[in-house]
């Protein structure tokens, strides 16, 4: 068995409200709004390589039950590589509430995290390459 690729569904309590956040604050485009996109109980939206599915509670909690009494928001982050932070940053700094400034991490990566209008924690982080040895040098004789 291969697995293929993972795609969020975040439960929400406004599909469009939610879809307007990720489109003017993160730029993503709705792709597929269901039932359309003036009232939608549900909406993939995309941007580059990412793709996130946002369902309104009473829609997921009908498929999914267990749904019905949890919070939207999340004990996960949703963890996205960029290539270049700092515009990123200085960008998102003033339009949203950051839950970590921009930090240096252990694992050789700058990030930073913000949380979106239903609670959920987007963390941003820029990977630096590892630190290259220099290469082993034979002692020479003489």
């Amino acid at each position: 068995m291969e697995m293929k690729s993972l795609v969020p569904v975040l439960m929400v309590e406004n599909v469009k409200q939610s879809v307007g956040f990720y489109e003017s604050v993160l730029g993503f485009e709705a792709f597929v709004a269901v039932p359309n996109h003036e009232e939608p109980e549900f909406c993939i939206i995309r941007r580059n390589d990412i793709s996130l599915m946002l369902q309104q509670r009473g829609s997921l909690a009908k498929e999914v039950p267990f749904f019905h009494a949890q919070p939207t928001g999340g004990t996960f982050t949703l963890y996205i590589k960029v290539d270049e932070i700092m515009p990123l940053y200085n960008d998102l700094k003033v339009k949203v509430t950051l839950v970590m400034d921009l930090t240096e991490t252990f694992y050789n990566s700058t990030e930073f995290s913000i949380i979106d209008d239903s609670g959920y924690v987007l963390v941003f982080a820029e990977h630096k390459p590892a630190p290259t040895r220099p290469a082993a040098t034979e002692a020479s004789s003489e």
